[in-house]
């Protein structure tokens, strides 16, 4: 039988900064995975059981098993009781019944009920509209002991990122809504998974909130995503946010999976009246740099459907600080065309859609002859050709 080997997590600080880590060995790695906090924070650190590392490496472990002969995996420190049985139990044969990559395992470890003591409610804050609509909806609306008190940015070592333009944004944005930022680096997706991609993603971001485990109680997963949308498949695992989130909880720690009520749209309008939003929106992956000041690119996909909902909320040009508004202003159509180029085969396009036909908003004359051209342009392609080539 094919073996994998987590041994006990080790806790180390050097240099202001405070590590945890724990080798992986066996029949199909030999490496280390790891987690890093400012030295503040290590105290933080679960150091006591491997909750962030089986969590983490469960799509690894899954997708590497055969049915006809199943990888035994080997934990050399406990897990949280509630964690295993809602795994094992739940998760791991509803993975394997309706997910081609995954077969089930032998989970060789002790378990132990977590008794942690954390009182703080943290997500993500990484300037997207996902992200910032769970933060403004937990300033404006939520009762006082779910309010988001911590802002948790994630480098995941396969960049420089805490020297990024998301960095400085993040920390500029807790700073701004009164929120601890806590920066923790790791590996889970620079050497173990090699890139961030759909089939892995919220499995690194939970193992994060785990191995936070002594400092949080209530973590809130944005997800892009809505409640229609939910399907358990391996290449988008994440439209079952709710589910995984759940069953990635501990006696202790509660993850949510929020804002899967609100189309993108529908919270790019809720969050387009905030100050903090309005000059720190980063919608895109290719910030430009416009005399000192970080812009997003305003051409890129994502650029293109946050420029349009903002148009449609009445609210484009209270963006200036972050987008470049004449240029939208000046060629309307090559935002619309991309609309009708992606049409169904894009993310957001239905909540786009949705909202012009609910304001009434007149769609500039040739955008579909321009979602044509487009399309003839990319060979009658219309998806991304590299999102069914990432594997765990």
């Amino acid at each position: 039988m094919k073996k994998i080997i987590i041994d006990k997590p080790i806790i180390e600080t050097k240099n202001g900064k405070t590590r945890w880590s724990c080798d992986i060995s066996g029949d199909f790695i030999n490496d280390k995975l790891y987690y890093e906090v400012e030295e503040k924070w290590g105290h933080v650190l679960t150091d006591d059981r491997l909750d962030a590392a089986f969590v983490a490496m469960l799509p690894y472990i899954m997708y590497r098993s055969k049915k006809e002969e199943p990888l035994e995996l080997i934990l050399k420190a406990p897990i949280s009781e509630k964690l295993q049985f809602q795994i094992m139990s739940e998760l791991v044969p509803a993975m394997e019944k309706y997910c081609d990559w995954y077969n089930s395992f032998q989970l060789s470890c002790e378990t132990v009920k977590s008794e942690y003591k954390g009182d703080a409610v943290l997500t993500g804050v990484s300037g997207g509209v996902d992200s910032f609509y769970t933060l403004i909806k937990s300033k404006r609306e939520f009762p006082a002991p779910y309010k988001v008190t911590h802002g948790l940015f994630i480098g995941m070592a396969d960049r420089d990122d805490v020297n990024s333009v998301e960095y400085s944004n993040a920390k500029q944005i807790c700073k701004e809504l009164g929120l601890e930022f806590v920066y923790v680096e790791s590996n889970v997706c620079g050497t173990i998974y090699e890139s961030r991609h759909d089939a892995i993603s919220t499995f690194a971001v939970s193992s994060v909130s785990l191995v936070l485990g002594k400092l949080v109680k209530v973590y809130y997963h944005s997800s892009s995503h809505t409640y229609d949308e939910f399907k358990l498949e391996e290449e988008g695992i994440s439209m079952a946010d709710p589910l995984l989130n759940h069953m990635c909880s501990t006696e202790t720690l509660s993850m949510y999976c929020y804002s899967m009520v609100a189309t993108r749209a529908e919270k790019t309008e809720y969050i387009s009246d905030d100050e903090t939003v309005r000059n720190h929106l980063l919608a895109c992956g290719f910030t430009v740099d416009d005399n000192g000041k970080t812009k997003n690119c305003s051409v890129c996909s994502k650029c293109t459907i946050t420029m349009i909902d903002l148009d449609l909320a009445g609210r484009l040009d209270d963006f200036r600080n972050v987008f470049d508004v004449d240029k939208y202003r000046k060629n309307p159509l090559y935002y619309w065309g991309y609309v009708f180029y992606k049409e169904t085969h894009g993310l957001y396009i239905d909540s786009t859609l949705g909202m012009a036909k609910k304001k009434g908003y007149k769609i500039p004359f040739g955008s579909r002859f321009m979602g044509l051209i487009k399309i003839i342009k990319h060979g009658f392609k219309r998806t991304n050709p590299y999102q069914h080539t990432f594997r765990p």
